[in-house]
């Protein structure tokens, strides 16, 4: 088994590193910080808030605590300006029983700290992510909603590859109309304590556990949501909105059809070209359902293999591979050596992507996104190699035979 997720550890870590004005201190061995840096780094690399207790041998014979506790002043020295300490704890002071808590409460550090406990034996990065949401809840202040229609998005996360870019093409969709709140790709604690200030709660696959939290401490309503890929997707979610929140987007959704038009003519040859080509898709549960219907109902491809990170692994995608080999692959920076192995384009698109980074803030969602998503879906298929194995010549040779 060779999963394509991570521990809980990551999970937690994904969850914190949106939150500007924290800092994450991971109390594990060396390789968890790292790994786990180098799966950020590309996608915000101007903006690392992280550390690690370093655990090491003797740590596991002699305690965590002495190093814990140095971490603690150490972060709480040098990263002045933040205003909370997140410290997931990992599997060695788990596996050695060390009482976080206490050590915590003895550091007398000067800022707040919140900890996570997410060993990676202990749990999935799924799990590790519910679990570090549901930490926040207990940030949460409660208040008054906002004057208008107000939301918070769950589920996008600061390491998701061109998650910024998405943050801001959601802004521009609502056009001032619904004010996006909370987000737990790129906001503060100030703005953690005011999640209680929104009308509705939207998550994409992540944070539903939360959602409840919030709809019982403070009678926000919540909605489950498909990753608004492409024209339609973008224009079901404003549609979802319009009618939970009694805005009109009549307008935003006219004129988001109408720019979706003059992309499909500038591409119209290439979307011909592309037409029922078999894709696999492999990705994270919060753009799993949104993409596939973009892929498919927008784009017109065929799926021959699609399934969630957490519900497959290289094995199983290999087998499917030889049985049918695909135009192109969808997915993570884990598929790469797939890719170059099988001669399939990647197109990369959820996390981990460590062999691109992210820089334009273009995004994949609005209308500027959706061209970005096409640009990468067709430069990636005019790269495909022609293969006498593959099905395109099996499928020429039955259509000649049954002539």
């Amino acid at each position: 088994m060779k999963p394509l997720t991570s521990c809980a550890l990551f999970g937690a870590t994904r969850v914190f590193a949106g939150i500007k004005d924290a800092i994450i201190l991971q109390h594990s061995v060396a390789g968890c910080n790292y790994g786990s840096l180098n799966f950020r780094y590309p996608s915000n690399m101007g903006d690392i808030r992280q550390a690690s207790t370093i655990a090491y041998e003797n740590n596991v014979i002699r305690g965590g605590a002495d190093i814990l506790t140095k971490g603690l002043v150490n972060a709480d020295e040098l990263y002045a300006q933040v205003k909370i300490i997140f410290v997931i704890s990992g599997c060695i002071p788990n596996m050695i029983g060390d009482d976080v808590a206490s050590i915590i409460e003895d550091s007398q550090v000067s800022k707040k700290v919140i900890h996570v406990n997410a060993p990676g034996y202990g749990g999935t990065m799924e799990e590790g992510t519910e679990t570090a949401l549901l930490a926040l809840a207990d940030l949460v202040k409660p208040h008054e909603k906002s004057s208008g229609p107000s939301i918070n998005i769950l589920g996008i996360f600061t390491d998701d590859p061109e998650a910024m870019g998405d943050i801001l093409a959601l802004e521009e969709a609502l056009n001032k109309k619904v004010k996006i709140n909370f987000n737990t790709c790129m906001s503060c604690i100030e703005d953690v304590e005011h999640i209680s200030r929104a009308h509705l709660n939207i998550y994409f696959g992540y944070g539903e556990a939360l959602a409840q939290v919030l709809q019982r401490k403070f009678g926000t309503d919540y909605l489950v949501c498909d990753y608004p890929y492409g024209i339609h997707g973008m224009e079901n979610f404003l549609n979802l909105l319009a009618e939970k929140l009694n805005v009109d987007f009549t307008e935003e959704i006219a004129e988001l059809n109408a720019q979706g038009e003059a992309i499909a003519r500038l591409s119209v040859d290439y979307l011909q070209n592309i037409y029922q080509l078999p894709a696999f898709l492999i990705v994270d549960k919060a753009r799993f359902s949104g993409l596939k219907k973009f892929v498919t109902e927008e784009l017109g491809m065929y799926l021959s293999f699609a399934k969630t990170n957490d519900t497959t692994d290289v094995d199983e995608i290999k087998n499917a591979l030889n049985n049918s080999l695909p135009a192109l692959l969808c997915g993570s920076s884990f598929l790469a050596d797939l890719s170059r192995e099988y001669q399939v384009p990647l197109v990369r698109l959820t996390y981990p992507v460590t062999d691109e980074v992210s820089i334009t803030r273009t995004g994949f969602l609005g209308v500027r996104g959706t061209a970005h998503f096409l640009e990468k879906v067709i430069n990636a298929s005019l790269q495909m190699t022609y293969k006498k194995d593959s099905l395109f010549p099996k499928m020429r040779k039955e259509c000649s035979d049954e002539d």
